[in-house]
């Protein structure tokens, strides 16, 4: 065939290449292809909803940090857990998504019969089963996929860590410059050029090449395809310092790459760059976005990252893995995990401490403390006993006792972990810390709020002055304060500590976390105290709405306190169908998980007979009143208590609305006395 005949045809939108070799035309297909997967990739950059290539660290901190605990989970997997059947769960999940075609099914049959360690980067390269289901679960932050590929991704990093020390060693110079030729919409070129001076990260392994001219094709330069005219040219021209930033990991990877003439390099996954400048050349219609490398997120991270990896037990990498699908609100995969290494570790103390921990924020209270009882009874049998891990233990078996009403064993527990504290003289450590917050909340119930304000800024000052960078342990600490004051009044500083909390939360915790959903139930009850009815209304519908995305709503008792607040406001504005549809939701909640009295169903009815009470539903308002003022009395045994106050002057209204002035006296004088 004569290529010269055909060339005019070129010109058309619609024609790639003209080729007369078979082995040309393979090679072009090939790049094609290549071409639409990372545009594909790319295009995702700065998705609002879910998939994105990349994430503006600035705005989005904490889902930087979670990728980053990802990457630290997977490289610390210890190898009796990850090599056994690391590969065999890999390679079944894959033959099982791509059971209908036969071409990856080849592959991944190749790649059980021929793999390697060291051929990780090639297997990478090949844009094959493991390219594309690799970074699509990094794009959609798939902690589960990721783990099933876990084995793979240890042997990636590792090869890439090795390459990149290659690359300083036998580089001439001191500095690199890359190419990464990609096509954008209008909307990702905005958010790039709103991006200057800032840093952004790549949410996957990404490559790029020492070639300009490379990086011009995959950006579409010269090629007028109109089918694509909603889509710009840019390239990434990337400044690598070789010297100075020592945890950017980019490895020279183009001996390893089927495509060798494009001189490829390849980032670790996550790394972090500058955005330094954008520019538009109208003569090539072409976007130039000036970037460098940074250790800058290695700096936003690290001293979280070395906190985490002390909670998670840094020298196992299985349970770092489990805690941290905990710690991201993946709770029913975050048991079936930990009920997994329980097989095998069936008296590992902290393996049985975490299961406690799950069942306990599922509100499943029976469980939780059978693990917690179990785990504190093996740390004391230890020789020596684990006083540490057995106040740590109690900690959180005392906040099981209180959210199950039973204050005295949640005080006894408290008691337990603050004299182990005081043996081992850690009363000015974090647990310590955790000990007068869970102790402060008990006060709160019970009435003794100055108590229980003192113990909460007790615990923040010790966080603050050791472990200034534990931004988690920050942000609920200014939240506990911040209740504390709610609780005495003082709202306006309540809300100053909210929005410290608020803010600290932003840079630390994805938003569709249970730890976000508290941020904004607290933020709405300041609101709702300072009568912005509102705004609290906006916060608590933020709250319920990720407490539907986290937990189920039928076995929460978070929503339940939700409803009720919502309910409070609807009755605050005259709205009573609305106020007591609110409190039937929670009631139908606490009938089905409850079967003892609880202080949330005595909220609940007592809140429900306003309601009835405004609507002059005497008789109902009166049982609801009766119900809620017996379950209180058994609840606070023995104990004056400002909810049996509120009882009685509820009562004492009943009465005289029925015009029963000598039985109403009665009620208002037990509330005064109570």
């Amino acid at each position: 065939m004569e290529k010269q005949k055909y060339e005019f045809l070129l010109q058309s939108s619609k024609v790639a290449g003209i080729h007369d070799k078979q082995e040309s035309l393979k090679y072009s297909i090939l790049k094609t292809v290549r071409a639409i997967e990372r545009q594909t990739a790319i295009l995702q950059m700065y998705d609002p909803i879910k998939q994105r290539l990349a994430r503006n660290l600035d705005r989005e901190t904490g889902s930087f940090i979670w990728l980053q605990l990802i990457k630290e989970a997977i490289q610390k997997m210890s190898a009796r857990i990850t090599d056994s059947n690391g590969k065999q769960t890999m390679l079944h999940q894959c033959r099982e998504y791509y059971r209908n075609n036969e071409k990856e099914l080849k592959n991944i049959d190749e790649f059980e019969r021929t793999y390697s360690a060291d051929q990780a980067i090639t297997w990478y390269t090949r844009d094959s089963f493991i390219y594309k289901m690799i970074n699509k679960a990094l794009r959609t932050e798939d902690v589960e996929v990721l783990y099933t590929f876990r084995f793979y991704i240890m042997d990636l990093c590792a090869y890439l860590v090795e390459n990149s020390e290659l690359l300083r060693q036998y580089t001439m110079t001191t500095s690199l410059t890359v190419y990464r030729g990609t096509k954008h919409s209008y909307e990702e070129i905005k958010c790039l050029k709103d991006s200057i001076g800032q840093l952004i990260c790549a949410n996957a392994f990404l490559s790029a090449s020492r070639l300009k001219e490379v990086a011009e094709v995959y950006a579409g330069l010269g090629n007028d395809n109109k089918s694509n005219n909603d889509l710009e040219s840019v390239i990434f021209e990337i400044e690598i310092d070789l010297n100075t930033e020592p945890h950017v990991v980019v490895a020279d990877v183009s001996c390893f790459s089927y495509f060798k003439d494009e001189e490829e390099v390849l980032f670790d996954l996550a790394t972090v760059f500058e955005v330094q400048s954008m520019y538009y050349g109208d003569q090539v219609k072409l976007w130039t976005c000036h970037m460098k490398t940074s250790n800058k997120g290695y700096a936003i991270a690290h001293e979280y990252i070395e906190l985490e990896r002390t909670e998670m037990n840094k020298d196992d990498g299985g349970i770092f893995f489990g805690s941290l699908l905990f710690k991201m609100g993946e709770y029913k995969k975050s048991i079936i995990y930990f009920n997994h290494l329980r097989e095998l570790r069936p008296d590992d103390t902290y393996i049985l401490f975490m299961l406690g921990k799950i069942h306990g924020v599922l509100d499943e209270n029976k469980q939780a403390l059978y693990y917690y009882e179990r785990a504190y009874c093996l740390s004391m049998e230890k020789d020596p006993p684990d006083l540490a891990h057995a106040a740590l233990v109690n900690i959180y078996a005392g906040l099981v006792y209180y959210y199950e009403c039973n204050y005295d064993k949640g005080l006894s527990s408290y008691a337990d972990s603050i004299h182990k504290y005081g043996i081992l003289k850690m009363t000015e450590q974090i647990p310590f810390a955790h000990t007068l917050i869970g102790l402060g909340y008990v006060h709160l119930v019970l009435g003794l709020d100055k108590s229980a304000l003192e113990h909460f800024q007790r615990a923040l000052q010790i966080i603050q002055r050791q472990a200034p960078f534990d931004l988690p342990n920050l942000c609920r600490a200014y939240r506990h304060v911040a209740a504390g004051f709610c609780r005495i009044g003082n709202y306006d500083q309540a809300l100053n500590m909210m929005k410290i909390s608020f803010e600290i939360g932003e840079q630390i915790f994805i938003r569709k976390s249970l730890a976000f959903g508290v941020i904004f139930e607290v933020f709405g009850r300041i609101l709702y105290k300072k009568g912005k009815y509102e705004q609290a209304l906006t916060h608590y519908l933020d709250a319920l709405g990720i407490d539907r995305c986290t937990i189920s709503q039928e076995n929460s008792l978070a929503t339940v306190l939700l409803y009720n607040y919502i309910g409070k406001i609807f009755y605050r504005k005259n709205k009573y169908n609305e106020a007591s549809e609110q409190y039937d939701k929670a009631l139908a909640i606490l009938t089905a998980i409850l079967t003892t009295d609880h202080i949330k169903t005595a909220y609940t009815l007592r809140n429900k007979s306003e309601v009835l009470l405004a609507q002059c539903d005497f008789n109902n308002a009166e049982d609801c009143l009766n119900r809620s003022l017996q379950m209180y009395e058994r609840i606070f045994v023995r104990r004056e208590h400002r909810d049996k106050a509120k009882c009685n002057f509820l009562m004492g209204r009943l009465c005289l609305a029925r015009g029963d002035e000598d039985k109403a006296l009665y009620h208002f004088q037990t509330a005064y006395g109570a």
